[in-house]
């Protein structure tokens, strides 16, 4: 007999009400003070996107995002191929879109801040847009690769590897099988958006550092990890 068992974490994310995907209080760059984006790539990746895959619900509130967002004209509309991060702190009042385009083989990157708070009846959410903040442009051409390298074209969303996601244990005594999971009910989500030539692909990773440090054998979440953290690393 396989019993289950599923252990719940309530992820307590301390914020301070403007905080980006690199964890710091917002701060304008100017040129110079931004420290070098320098890492080993691999050559010749492969830039093919399967839009057929399972993985490509988006969620309600990435939509309300987008459509926030293509009324603000700052906000790249024409353009090759688009990538967005966007992230979702679930017990704030914020949150947090990364955008990256394409527009005759020349990448930019964008930045956006949202105000997110509950409706007076609490079944939903009033989004605004906050401001686009300046980033440097140096090293956006690496960031891409480095991305493409580490599987960002093509990562399974977070439901899809839940059956990975577990540990099994035996009881010593009746010797069964007992299998354990972890569950986080609260903390970030990332929300990741690929968009060409009028086809999208969307998927989404929850708390994935805090999963990966449970579960380091989960290959998907190793690449979750390491593109969310080559953003962070890039608007530093």
């Amino acid at each position: 007999m396989l019993t289950i068992i599923c252990l719940l974490i309530v992820a307590s994310t301390t914020v301070d009400g403007q905080t980006p995907l690199n964890g710091r209080p917002y701060k304008r760059l100017e040129p110079g003070n931004k420290a070098p984006f320098n890492y080993r790539m691999i050559v010749d990746l492969p830039y093919v996107i399967d839009f057929s895959v399972d993985s490509n619900q988006q969620t309600d509130v990435g939509k309300r995002y987008d459509s926030i967002l293509a009324e603000d004209p700052k906000l790249d509309r024409n353009f090759d191929f688009r990538f967005q991060l966007k992230q979702y702190h679930l017990q704030a009042n914020f949150d947090n879109v990364f955008v990256l385009t394409l527009k005759d083989n020349k990448w930019k990157a964008q930045y956006f801040t949202m105000d997110v708070k509950p409706t007076a009846d609490n079944e939903s959410l009033n989004i605004k847009f906050i401001e686009q903040l300046e980033i440097e442009q140096s090293g956006v051409d690496q960031l891409w690769e480095l991305l493409v390298q580490n599987n960002l074209l093509n990562l399974p969303s977070q439901l899809n590897i839940r059956e990975k996601m577990v540990e099994y244990v035996i009881d010593n005594t009746d010797f069964q099988i007992s299998q354990k999971s972890m569950y986080i009910g609260d903390g970030v989500l990332y929300e990741f958006d690929l968009q060409k030539y009028g086809k999208q692909r969307h998927y989404q990773y929850g708390e994935p550092f805090t999963y990966f440090k449970k579960y380091l054998h989960i290959k998907e979440l190793a690449y979750a990890v390491v593109n969310i953290s080559l953003v962070r690393k890039f608007l530093k």
